[in-house]
């Protein structure tokens, strides 16, 4: 019966689909656009490095994500997230990872506007097309969020069938940026590359944080097979393959290419373009593959980011969501149309900022704390040992939970560590003005999540133990005296919507 009331065996999805979800959020127009540019800047050891270490980080947060996605059945990534944060942090860490999807949403469409740029340049000899590259990226940027942002809310099966266009488009655009860069290869040349242009003394801290900004978004998909929950034949099983996987895979590409760029020619010849136009037979077939996975990209961040604001809508948890009728299905296909609207709007100012790496840090940034949220949890759970934390995926423990926070906090302050006090209070207000708006039903057992509960019963219980603690300690002293003391059974007795009591029995 458990099984059949959440439609198991009606779902199609395999660990491949979920997998491949993830990848299509990692491969984007940042590899092709920036990648050169970070080999030039930093050598192939440094590059390696933050790969690596980015990687590294992401495996981490892989193992939490997979502990709190197999902690239950659940619909999508905002349903789990409220069953193990409860409403208010699941609500904030839900809005975090929808921003992070919609400003990534404008990193790969104005990455695909400066690959357009480019290509005028090599078939026209044009500069840009509006005179300059900033009004460019800031109005065909804007023109095509709004153009993906309508196609994605007539009906979201394009959205799929561009998809795996995409794919075939980014694994050509590899082979040819690869076959491009491999055409005179030397491991003279890859080892004198080895170390920053001008040695490690000269590298100023800026650049590592600059190269990090661009590498990290890369790894942010992990948490899309957890989107697909609801159609996956088995969520315990695919989510965290499909999360491991992808990091591995991407990582392995990424170093590919990073190898390949420092073997080709010496780090001073090397421009940010050089990737894109030494491409192998043509540059152009290089930059029209890069504009196809920026537009495909995009669109498919459209495609998550207006669903997930939907179900936060639909939960009724952040006030003014369902007054600008973000919870509704309207249109023929019964899609999210006015979530996809705000959506577009959220991430048309971002089409404006100069070039795409604040939006890049920005993605980041917003990923990271989410991230960092859940790794709390789960450190939280392992070691208090709530009744409510029960995850199927046990490559996990308190120690790797807690290394993971640290991670993600140290990844923050190295991004950017004026941003990270002014990110950690958006946050907690948010989380406020949530509590506020729920009032008492925040504290309602049916409206609190799963996992939250069983925590605080977990404190709870400890606290009587602690009771029995200090009662040893102060009769200790009079080892004659008698202790009447009695295990406390604490137990939470649900007496209506708004109300919990929790009496204690001898």
């Amino acid at each position: 019966m458990h099984r059949m009331s959440f439609g198991l065996s009606e779902r199609k999805l395999g660990t491949f689909e979920a997998y491949m979800t993830s990848c299509e959020t990692m491969w984007g127009v940042i590899i092709f656009l920036k990648f050169g540019m970070l080999v030039g800047e930093g050598g192939v050891l440094l590059t390696l490095g933050i790969l690596a270490f980015a990687a590294f980080v992401q495996v981490m947060n892989c193992l939490c994500v997979s502990a709190v996605a197999t902690n239950g059945l659940h619909s999508g990534s905002y349903s789990l997230l409220v069953a193990n944060l409860g409403p208010s942090w699941g609500a904030t860490t839900g809005l975090l990872y929808y921003m992070g999807m919609t400003s990534l949403a404008t990193v790969e469409i104005c990455g695909a506007v400066e690959a357009f740029d480019l290509l005028m340049r090599q078939v026209l000899g044009e500069s840009y097309l509006t005179g300059s590259q900033y009004t460019d990226t800031g109005i065909l940027g804007s023109l095509g969020l709004v153009v993906l942002g309508w196609l994605r809310g007539v009906n979201s099966h394009t959205v799929h069938l561009i998809g795996m266009v995409v794919l075939v488009a980014f694994f050509l655009t590899v082979q040819f940026v690869t076959a491009g860069t491999l055409q005179s290869p030397s491991l003279e040349t890859l080892l004198a590359n080895l170390y920053p242009p001008d040695g490690w003394a000269t590298l100023t801290g800026p650049t590592p944080s600059r190269m990090l900004t661009f590498i990290y978004p890369c790894f942010a998909g992990i948490f899309q097979g957890a989107n697909k929950a609801a159609e996956l034949r088995d969520p315990y099983e695919s989510i965290p393959k499909a999360a491991l996987g992808s990091v591995a895979t991407t990582a392995a590409i990424f170093a590919g290419l990073f190898l390949a760029v420092g073997a080709s020619e010496p780090l001073g010849a090397i421009e940010e373009d050089d990737l894109l136009l030494s491409a192998w037979p043509s540059n152009v077939l290089a930059l029209l593959g890069t504009i196809i996975v920026g537009i495909g990209s995009c669109i498919s961040c459209l495609d998550v980011a207006p669903t997930v604001l939907r179900d936060i809508a639909k939960d009724g948890s952040v006030p003014g969501l369902q007054a600008a009728g973000a919870h509704r299905l309207t249109g023929h296909h019964q899609e999210p149309q006015f979530a996809t609207a705000i959506t577009v709007a959220l991430a048309l100012p971002f089409a404006w900022f100069e070039g795409i790496e604040p939006i890049a840090l920005a993605a980041a940034f917003c990923f990271l704390q989410m991230y960092l949220t859940m790794d709390v949890l789960c450190f939280l759970n392992a070691t208090l040992r709530a009744p409510g934390w029960r995850p199927h995926w046990k490559l996990y423990s308190a120690v790797q939970a807690l290394l993971a926070a640290l991670l993600c906090a140290v990844t923050l302050l190295w991004l950017d560590a004026h941003l990270v006090p002014w990110l950690l209070l958006v946050s907690v207000l948010v989380a406020l003005v949530i509590t506020a708006h729920n009032g008492s039903d925040e504290m309602g057992m049916s409206d609190q999540g799963e996992t939250i509960a069983g925590l605080q019963f977990s404190m709870a219980l400890a606290a009587l133990n602690s009771l029995n603690d200090d009662a040893m300690l102060h009769c200790s002293r009079a080892p004659r005296r008698s202790i009447f003391w009695r295990p406390q059974l604490l137990c939470y007795v649900r007496a209506g919507r708004h109300t919990r009591t929790a009496r204690a029995g001898v």
